[in-house]
């Protein structure tokens, strides 16, 4: 298992540290949980549009969650009071030619054109009780669909899958995010994975991971996601125009 501890920094005369979080931990655990719900959800542009509550986004969070600790993967940045005031939730992935076959059979876009723009029935079938957790998920899903057909046979064997970076907007601007994603990318190598993935859906990450050398393989312009007929990110805080799927190769 890896050092719970992955680096010191300081920025503006503060003192920082990134730990791996604690797959043992229920406090640990408990911790990220909580800021997914009071900072993240509060601040990430698509949530904000959706004005979604604490209980609209509390399952899908905690799905999340439970799904990236099963690898020790994430990261949490502390300040020098040992307070998380930023995230990275990340997950391995493992593919070969078949599993790419699957995955994608079993998305809703297998069933779909591109130019699909309607989703209205999707979201009123989704898995769960909130219908802004379900206009989530239907919109991740349908941004990451099909993602092993953008990428030539054999590219993607292991792939690090980043699915939250966030940081406190009282902590901004320090070079946080970063150093998450500096720190997940040595994490991604030392677990032999060749690619890491995620989709950016705030203009910040993109800019972020664009500056880390991502490449966007795929754009979703939120007009073009439709509720009933109702583009639902319609006007985000951000003034983004839409997610991107993005992939760094190392």
């Amino acid at each position: 298992m890896l050092s719970p501890k992955i680096c010191h920094f300081s920025s503006d005369g503060r003192d920082f540290v990134i730990e791996t979080v604690k797959f043992a931990s229920s406090s640990d655990r408990s911790e990220v949980f909580n800021f997914m719900q009071n900072i993240f959800r509060t601040n990430e542009p698509i949530t904000c549009a959706l004005q979604c509550s604490d209980s609209d986004t509390s399952q899908i969070f905690a799905n999340i969650c439970a799904n990236c600790f099963k690898f020790d993967l994430s990261l949490v940045a502390k300040n020098a009071q040992g307070e998380v005031i930023a995230i990275a939730l990340n997950a391995l992935c493992d593919y070969d030619d078949d599993d790419w076959k699957k995955k994608n059979d079993g998305n809703i876009s297998a069933k779909s054109e591109s130019s699909r723009k309607e989703f209205g029935d999707d979201i009123r079938n989704g898995p769960y009780a909130s219908k802004n957790a379900n206009r989530l998920a239907v919109f991740i899903d349908w941004v990451e669909r099909d993602g092993g057909a953008l990428l030539a046979p054999g590219t993607v064997r292991r792939a690090m899958k980043l699915e939250i970076i966030a940081v406190h907007p009282e902590n901004g601007r320090l070079g946080l995010a970063s150093n998450l994603l500096r720190s997940s990318i040595q994490l991604a190598h030392s677990f032999g994975c060749s690619h890491l993935i995620t989709c950016a859906t705030a203009v910040a990450s993109q800019n972020l991971f664009r500056k880390f050398g991502f490449k966007t393989i795929r754009k979703v312009p939120f007009r073009s996601f439709l509720d009933d007929g109702v583009p639902i990110f319609a006007g985000v805080h951000d003034n983004g125009e839409g997610a991107e799927l993005m992939i760094l190769s190392i």
